[in-house]
């Protein structure tokens, strides 16, 4: 286990308030080197930032102003009908999304130029907005175990002064197609943990067996494992053990979606569980699908969205729904599929955001910056989540 401690100069803002902390920088957060596997496909380089970005650092930026809209799942032109017919079967008004957008112009010109196509190179934009000064007054402890395997490993973030507290706890697991991928970066996935730290939360960030070598249920028995780890122990950190939130990218929200649908990964943990947030996973939306490295030959089933649907309409937690205006056709299919079949139950509709001028990489990177249009209403939905239940 690895202790850091992050209290580096300069200012950072908390929505609605100021705090400026000066002190010693006693391990650089960013410095991967000490740390575990991290394939070169998802390796992010920090290169300086131009156009509109320039400047801009992640946490400067006022309290989300936008409206959140419940159960919409694209105002996108070739979708628009369809959102407007689930959006009235569900009973919420449909609100355009594109005014709350905070995109940087240059990052919007870059992602759109990209289309759907799966580019990482974005990061090149979002990594000077995450400099030592945005780590300032939250404590990290990485590599804990809470399995026996080399993989089961996570990292806790904290804001000083949070120990003795009992705050919400957010979990985060990360993406990376079933095969690869890692809790630790460059600066993602860590800025999704730092976030919660620096909004009233801990977070905890995972990581877990890969496929092919650990195929289903591995991934959904090592998100219980951490969640019973949690459960034991968060209560050191300042967090409460019983009010924890689920959140998963791409690959990662498969895992907490199978989570949220599968009883039968679940143990006496579940308890603890008080939502699940799910941002563009991928399930097959046609039949005829080719096996899938996690799910395998049964992909017919544990890896398509119709059988999801019937589960997670099923399942007993509250959901919350994200995906990239340019996210590949599977995950938009997916959330389609998702949200139009979990809303024919009313009561079961997740709250849904599309997110404008992002795209599958970009959604996440852009989590504790200036770009609120995922963490402006997700922060309003965990805030409204029910402390027991």
């Amino acid at each position: 286990m690895v202790t850091v401690t992050v209290n580096a100069g300069g200012a950072w803002h908390r929505p609605r308030r100021r705090q400026e902390r000066r002190s010693q920088v006693e391990v650089d957060p960013t410095d991967r080197s000490r740390h575990g596997r991290h394939p070169p496909t998802d390796r992010l380089e920090n290169t300086s930032a131009s156009g509109d970005s320039a400047g801009l650092t992640a946490f400067q930026t006022g309290p989300y102003s936008g409206l959140l809209t419940t159960g919409d799942p694209s105002d996108h032109r070739e979708n628009r009908m369809k959102t407007e017919l689930i959006a009235a079967a569900c009973g919420f008004a449909l609100l355009a999304t594109a005014s709350n957008a905070q995109v940087p112009v240059n990052i919007a010109e870059k992602v759109r130029a990209a289309g759907q196509a799966m580019d990482p190179t974005i990061s090149q934009l979002y990594a000077p907005m995450f400099p030592k000064e945005a780590w300032a007054g939250v404590s990290i402890q990485r590599d804990i175990a809470y399995g026996s395997d080399p993989l089961q490993k996570l990292d806790v973030f904290t804001a000083n002064g949070a120990k003795g507290k009992k705050l919400p706890v957010l979990l985060f697991v990360h993406g990376g197609g079933f095969t690869r991928g890692d809790k630790h970066g460059a600066f993602y996935p860590d800025n999704i943990t730092l976030w919660a730290a620096k909004n009233g939360m801990v977070g905890v960030n995972i990581n877990y067996r890969l496929a092919p070598k650990d195929p289903w249920p591995a991934g959904a028995r090592d998100l219980a494992s951490a969640i019973a780890w949690t459960k034991a122990n968060i209560a050191r950190y300042g967090g409460d053990p019983n009010r924890i939130v689920l959140f998963g990218h791409s690959a990662g929200a498969n895992h907490v979606a199978d989570y949220a649908a599968h009883p039968e990964v679940r143990g006496a943990e579940a308890s603890s569980v008080k939502g699940v947030i799910m941002l563009s996973p991928a399930y097959s939306t046609a039949p005829g699908a080719r096996p899938n490295p996690y799910y395998g030959q049964d992909a017919a089933d544990l890896g398509a969205a119709s059988g999801q649907v019937t589960r997670l309409t099923a399942s007993p937690y509250p959901l919350f729904y994200g995906y990239a205006e340019f996210d590949p056709p599977p995950m938009k299919a997916t959330a389609s599929a998702l949200i139009e079949g979990v809303c024919k139950t009313r009561s079961r509709c997740p709250r849904s955001v599309e997110l404008k001028d992002s795209n599958h990489f970009s959604e996440g990177m852009a989590v504790g910056t200036p770009d609120q249009q995922l963490t402006g209403p997700l922060l309003q939905w965990i805030k409204a989540l029910p402390a027991k239940g």
